[in-house]
C-alpha cells in the first residue's frame, strides 16, 4: 500500500468510510452504521477514484449477540480459578460463526478495569457458545462481567446478566467424617476456606470418581458437601474438589478411608437403668479404630433425640475400641417419650454416621437389626430390707430382699448383689458396732453376687448368698442389679426398717467351747451360759440354741426369751427338758436350720434324772 494523493475511502456494499494509511501492509477505517443486518460487498480505494477488490471481498453486519439464557443460567458454571481452564458454556441469542474469530472478555466489576480475555471461543449454534476461561493476573477473590465479541475482540456485546467470579483455589484441608464403608453414601462435609457457591456446579472426586457437591454456609463458614461414591474395596483415596465441576484443588493431602463390611452379634448386657451410665459391650466382627468417630447408637428413627424430639429417635455415645470383635459404651438416658417396656435397637457407627450404623450388606443400608442388638431400660431400683440380714462366709443362706421396681420379665438377669465393708467404711467393734463411719455411706471392697433365685413380685426376689468375699466376719452392702450385675445401683428406701444403706453380715460359725452348767435335769428349764468366740452380727431373725435335736424356744421351755445374746464370747440358752443323755449343743446366729453349727464339734450337754430327796 502506498499512502495515496487523494482521499483513501472503504465501500461497504453503497456506504463510503475514510480510510487512514498505516503502513505498507495496513489501512485502517470505521464501517459506517447500516440499519441492515448481511453480508455486503467490500473494496478500498486508495485514491478515492480507482476501487481495489471489488467482488473478491464482503463484509459482515450482525446484531450484537444477547447474553441471557431463556431458561436456567446464561454462564455454566459461574466461575474459575484464577488459573482459568473452566469450560464456559454462554446461553443467548443472536450468535454465529465468525471467520474473524469469537472471543469472551471478563472485565471486574469494581471499575478497577481488570480484565482478561479468552482465546477463540468455539461456536455451538446460534444460542450457545463454548469458551475456556483465560487465566487472570490476581490475587484475590474478583467479581466480573462477560461480553462477547463476534470479530475477534475488535467490539463486544453488552455484558451477561449473571456475574461470573474468580476465585483462588479453597484451602481445603479436612474431610469429616473421613471415613465410610465401601459400598458409598457416606455423606461428608468438605472443611476450608474459599468455598464460592457456583449453582451447583461444584464437584468431589474420590481417587477416580466424581460426584456432585453441594455448597452450604448455613453454619459460621460455608463448607462443601457430597456423598462418597462406592469402591470396590476398601482403601483409601485422595479427595479433591471443583468449584467449577472441572478444575479440581489438587490437594493430595485429604483422604478418604474406605472400610470394609462389619457385621454387630450381640450387645451385654442388654439392659439398664432408664438414668444410663451401663457399661455395655457390643459384639462382632470387623471393627477398627476410629477415634471419636467410633459410636453406639440407642434408638431407632430417622432423627437424633432432642427435648422436643421424642423417640422413636436416637441417641449416640462415644464407643471404646476393645478388638475387632467387641466395643464398650455407656449407655445414655432413656429416649424422651420412651418407656422401660420397649427394647431400644442398638447399632455400631464405624463412622459416626447413625444412617451407616448397621451391618452394610446391601446400597441404602436398610438392614433389619438383628433380635439380640436390643436395650432394655428399667426404672431404679430400690432395696429397702434383706432378711434376715446375716448369715455364713460360706454362703448358701437363702434370703429374701424387699425393694422396688424389680421386674418379672428380667428374672433371668437379676442378681443380688454384697460389697464387702472394710474397717475404713464400717465399725466392727463397740458401741457403734454396723455403723458407717463417719462420712461414708458406702462400702469399698469386693463385690460377689448370686442369681435371684426367683423374683416373686416387683416388691420381693429371692436369693441364696455367695461365698462372702473374705472368709472373715464382715458387713455388705446390699444392691440389686437387673442386668446382671454390670450395673450398682446403690438406692434405698424410701424407708428401710433396719437402717439404711442396706447391709448383710457375713459370719464365720462361731467355736462352741464350754458350758456353764454342763448338766441339767430331764425338766429342763436349766440357763446354760454357752462360752466360745464369733457370737457377733446383726440379727432381724432370733438366734438359735439346740440340744441335741431339740430346739431351745417359747414352746418347749415355756421362757420367751429362751436365746439371749450377752457378748461376742457369751450367749444363754434354756434347756429345753429331755429323757437323760448326753447332747451335743448347736447355735444358729440367724436362726435359719442351714446355719447351725456342726453338731460333732459342739460341747456335751448331759441330761440327768432329778435326785429323790
Amino acid at each position: 500500500f502506498e499512502l495515496g494523493a487523494g482521499q483513501a475511502t472503504c465501500t461497504f456494499g453503497s456506504l463510503t468510510s475514510n480510510m487512514v494509511f498505516v503502513d505498507e501492509q495496513h489501512y485502517t477505517c470505521l464501517s459506517p452504521p447500516t440499519g441492515a443486518v448481511g453480508d455486503v460487498a467490500f473494496h478500498i480505494s486508495p485514491n478515492g477514484v480507482d476501487a481495489i477488490g471489488s467482488g473478491q471481498f464482503q463484509f459482515s453486519y450482525y446484531v450484537h449477540p444477547t447474553l441471557l439464557s431463556s431458561s436456567g443460567d446464561t454462564l455454566i458454571p459461574m466461575g474459575t480459578p484464577l488459573s482459568g481452564g473452566t469450560s464456559v458454556t454462554i446461553t443467548g441469542t443472536n450468535f454465529r460463526q465468525s471467520g474473524d474469530g469469537i472471543r469472551v472478555r471478563f472485565l471486574a466489576l469494581d471499575g478497577s478495569g481488570l480484565q482478561t480475555v479468552s482465546g477463540r471461543a468455539t461456536y455451538i449454534g446460534p444460542q450457545e457458545i463454548r469458551v475456556v476461561s483465560p487465566r487472570l493476573n490476581y490475587t484475590g477473590q474478583v467479581t466480573m462481567s462477560v461480553s462477547v465479541s463476534l470479530n475477534d475482540g475488535l467490539q463486544y456485546s453488552p455484558p451477561a446478566f449473571d456475574p461470573f467470579v474468580y476465585y483462588k483455589q479453597p484451602d481445603f484441608r479436612e474431610i469429616e467424617p473421613h471415613l465410610g464403608p465401601r459400598l458409598g453414601e457416606t455423606a461428608v462435609m468438605l472443611v476450608g476456606d474459599g468455598f464460592v457457591n457456583l449453582r451447583g456446579k461444584a464437584r468431589c472426586r474420590f481417587g477416580s470418581q466424581t460426584v456432585a457437591a453441594f455448597f452450604d454456609d448455613a453454619g459460621a463458614t460455608p463448607v462443601m458437601r457430597c456423598i462418597s461414591p462406592p469402591s470396590p474395596v476398601p482403601t483409601w483415596v485422595v479427595v479433591e474438589v471443583a468449584l467449577d465441576g472441572q478444575v479440581f484443588s489438587n490437594v493430595k493431602t485429604v483422604k478418604f478411608q474406605y472400610y470394609g463390611e462389619f457385621d454387630v452379634t450381640s450387645v451385654v448386657p442388654a439392659g439398664g437403668p432408664s438414668a444410663g451410665g451401663t457399661t455395655t459391650t457390643v459384639n462382632g466382627v470387623g471393627f477398627f479404630m476410629s477415634g471419636t468417630l467410633l459410636q453406639c447408637f440407642f434408638g431407632d428413627g430417622t432423627a437424633q433425640c432432642a427435648p422436643d424430639t421424642p423417640y422413636p429417635c436416637y441417641k449416640p455415645v462415644p464407643a471404646i475400641y476393645v478388638s475387632p470383635n467387641a466395643v464398650t459404651c455407656v449407655t445414655p438416658s432413656i429416649p424422651p417419650g420412651g418407656a422401660v417396656t420397649e427394647q431400644y435397637p442398638v447399632r455400631l457407627g464405624i463412622n459416626g454416621e447413625f444412617s451407616q450404623a448397621c451391618p452394610n450388606v446391601i446400597p441404602g443400608y436398610a438392614c433389619p437389626l438383628k433380635a439380640g442388638l436390643a436395650f432394655t431400660y428399667y426404672s431404679d431400683v430400690n432395696v429397702a430390707k434383706i432378711l434376715p440380714n446375716s448369715g455364713q462366709v460360706m454362703g448358701g443362706t437363702r434370703v429374701t430382699i424387699s425393694g422396688s421396681n424389680f421386674r418379672v420379665d428380667l428374672d433371668y438377669a437379676t442378681r443380688c448383689m454384697f460389697t464387702l465393708c472394710t474397717i475404713q467404711d464400717v465399725v466392727m467393734s463397740g458401741d457403734n458396732f454396723g455403723q458407717f463411719q463417719p462420712g461414708k455411706t458406702d462400702c469399698s471392697g469386693e463385690t460377689v453376687q448370686s442369681a435371684a433365685t426367683a423374683v416373686t413380685s416387683t416388691n420381693e426376689i429371692v436369693c441364696v448368698t455367695p461365698v462372702a468375699a473374705s472368709a472373715d466376719s464382715h458387713f455388705a452392702v446390699v444392691d440389686v442389679s437387673l442386668n446382671r450385675g454390670s450395673t450398682k445401683q446403690r438406692r434405698y428406701g424410701p424407708t428401710c426398717p433396719d437402717g439404711c444403706p442396706v447391709t448383710y453380715f457375713f459370719y464365720s460359725l462361731p467355736l462352741l467351747g464350754t458350758l456353764n452348767p454342763a448338766l441339767g435335769p430331764e425338766t429342763g428349764g436349766t440357763h446354760v451360759t454357752i462360752v466360745g468366740n464369733g457370737f457377733i452380727g446383726q440379727q432381724n431373725t432370733q438366734m438359735k440354741c439346740r440340744f441335741g435335736t431339740v430346739e431351745s424356744n417359747a414352746a418347749t421351755t415355756g421362757v420367751t426369751t429362751s436365746v439371749q445374746f450377752l457378748t461376742q464370747s457369751t450367749i444363754k440358752c434354756v434347756a429345753p427338758p429331755q429323757l437323760a443323755a448326753d447332747v451335743r449343743m448347736q447355735v444358729s446366729l440367724n436362726g435359719l436350720e442351714g446355719d447351725f453349727t456342726d453338731a460333732a464339734l459342739g460341747a456335751v450337754y448331759k441330761y440327768h434324772v432329778a435326785p429323790t430327796l
